[in-house]
């Protein structure tokens, strides 16, 4: 039979946020009652939440008896009664599946990208202060470093010398950046010390595809609407 995990959340009317902390004995009780289960429990004054792994035939079976039970150990604990606000449930195989493929972007060194371009560090850095390479989107104490999508877009362009036959790599770098930039949507765009490290990188990749392709081209192989794209592309200039 499937496993399936149960995640809920129950949410404090206005009139009772703050009644409830983590060290709440009630929060400890309820951890313990959800221990033969595999459970997880969070508190705070807005909110409790649990998660549960169950056996059932089918998700809709395994939701109804979990929610069930989530709730009969809620009240046994005397935790409050909130509305269930926020309900989830994935078959635990898949959820593995998933949590075993990064969806992060991936991002390369400066020792990289000259083994990616087959140059010297000496030339990138010439490069660099000639405005002629795409900006790192952002500077360590280690070194700059670089969306791999955003330096394969540059190897496209960049001169070839003579007699080298030139590939088109569009097809190429534009699925890598049509990653990077679902990847800031789904994962990256809900971690607030992201954003402040890495600005409007969305909009970057717009501009960057924007250099090759027509609006609606890019809506295409980002898959949005050519309304975002414009959006994006009227923005000021990105820091």
């Amino acid at each position: 039979m499937r496993q399936w995990t149960i995640y809920i959340e129950a949410w404090a009317p206005p009139r009772r946020v703050g009644s409830l902390d983590p060290s709440d004995s009630r929060v400890g009780d309820f951890v313990k009652a959800l221990i033969p289960h595999s459970g997880i429990v969070s508190a705070d004054q807005h909110r409790w939440a649990a998660q549960i792994t169950l056996p059932g035939p089918s998700s809709e079976e395994a939701i109804a008896a979990g929610l069930e039970l989530l709730r009969t150990l809620a009240t046994q604990c005397h935790l409050p009664q909130w509305p269930i606000e926020r309900m989830e449930i994935v078959d635990v195989d898949r959820r593995d599946t998933e949590l075993a493929v990064s969806n992060l972007p991936e991002l390369i060194g400066t020792t990289e990208v000259a083994e990616l371009l087959g140059m010297s560090r000496q030339r990138l850095h010439e490069l660099r202060k000639a405005g002629r390479f795409p900006e790192p989107i952002v500077e360590l104490a280690a070194g700059p470093i670089w969306l791999r999508s955003a330096v394969v877009a540059f190897e496209g362009p960049r001169e070839r010398k003579p007699g080298r036959p030139a590939q088109d790599n569009s097809a190429k770098w534009a699925h890598e950046l049509r990653s990077d930039y679902h990847a800031y949507t789904e994962h990256l765009a809900d971690s607030a010390l992201t954003r402040r490290q890495y600005p409007h990188q969305q909009d970057l990749i717009v501009h960057q595809l924007a250099n090759r392709f027509t609006p609606q081209e890019v809506a295409t192989v980002l898959g949005v609407p050519v309304e975002v794209i414009n959006e994006a592309l009227g923005r000021p200039g990105l820091e």
